[in-house]
């Protein structure tokens, strides 16, 4: 009895003693993203983007909102899980002064888009994205999705080939998609379990949990900027109507052998969310896939750290799948 009680106050000790490194790791992390101003021209963001504002009803009774701006070549963005369309902002404008026709959509729930009926489900989020495609009357347009973004454009591609292809001209993936392995296995089912409750809200609020959760998020060149921006979508996205999503895409059976269009994967070697071997499996399983590695200082949140190299790497892919194509 004694060993047992001894065994146990060993193992209590030795939980505390962990704890405590944690939370000194954390503090040393925040300390050094608060000293660390010396990135680039990421400024923060607007409380919406500076385009045409338009609402789309669904048959469910939730409203759409997305921005559209310029009349070139379509390009469609679809951010991830708890952002919002305005978060493209750095990525927007460059793509607009090269003369595009943008488009920003905020997913169900997100930014001045409204829930609708209860959870979310990924065939929900595909049949939003085919009808504010209709509604723009947009036709081989290339989409740009990060994370969940990602997820459901190549969904969308893999449920729906032939009506698909008449929308769109290509995908690219940034920072990887958000199904099968990157968020089926054990390192990401805690996530999984939490995110959609209250008590997960109230830790992102603690400068200690949530400043070091956001800078998993990013490189090693963010800042404070960058964080408070980030944990500031996070605390108002719908994460509670999402969980049914996350569990679909953990378990989700891919099949990318039926995707007939060019997809780009953009990834980075301090991505800590989507592996470079995630990306270069994902790339073998595309019958049209390419692999873009992007600077080491860069994690998943490359739509803010950079937006410049995301742009010029999707403008570069994008000419030479047209000219292959056409050939």
């Amino acid at each position: 009895m004694t060993l047992f009680l001894s065994t146990i106050a060993a193992l209590s000790c030795a939980i505390l003693v962990l704890l405590a490194i944690y939370q000194l790791a954390m503090y040393v992390n925040l300390y050094m993203i608060k000293t660390n101003e010396a990135q680039g021209a990421f400024g923060g963001l607007p409380e919406s983007l500076a385009g045409v504002d338009v609402q789309i009803h669904t048959p469910d009774g939730a409203i759409l909102n997305l921005w559209h701006r310029g009349s070139g070549p379509a390009v469609i963005l679809l951010h991830d899980l708890g952002m919002n369309a305005a978060a493209w902002h750095p990525v927007w404008s460059r793509l607009a002064n090269y003369g595009y026709r943008v488009i920003a959509l905020d997913l169900r729930g997100h930014g001045s888009s409204s829930l609708g009926n209860g959870q979310v489900n990924l065939a929900q989020l595909q049949t939003d994205f085919h009808l504010a495609m209709d509604h723009m009357n947009v036709q081989n347009a290339w989409v740009l999705g990060h994370g969940l973004g990602a997820s459901i454009a190549l969904d969308f591609l893999q449920n729906q080939p032939m009506s698909a292809r008449r929308f769109i001209a290509g995908v690219v993936c940034v920072g990887g998609h958000s199904q099968g392995e990157s968020m089926g296995n054990l390192k990401y089912a805690w996530v999984r379990n939490s995110i959609g409750t209250t008590r997960f809200q109230r830790l992102l609020r603690l400068p200690s949990y949530g400043w070091g959760f956001a800078s998993s998020a990013f490189g090693s060149d963010v800042s404070p900027k960058m964080i408070q921006s980030f944990l500031g979508l996070l605390q108002k996205g719908p994460m509670t109507a999402y969980r049914t999503v996350l569990g679909e895409l953990a378990k989700a059976q891919s099949r990318f052998g039926r995707i007939g269009v060019p997809v780009l994967i953009l990834a980075s070697l301090n991505d800590r969310k989507f592996s470079l071997k995630s990306a270069h499996d994902l790339v073998k399983a595309l019958p049209m896939g390419a692999l873009q590695i992007m600077p080491d200082y860069v994690g998943n949140m490359m739509i803010w750290e950079c937006p410049n190299q995301l742009v010029e790497g999707f403008r570069a892919f994008s000419r030479g799948s047209d000219e292959s194509l056409a050939s």
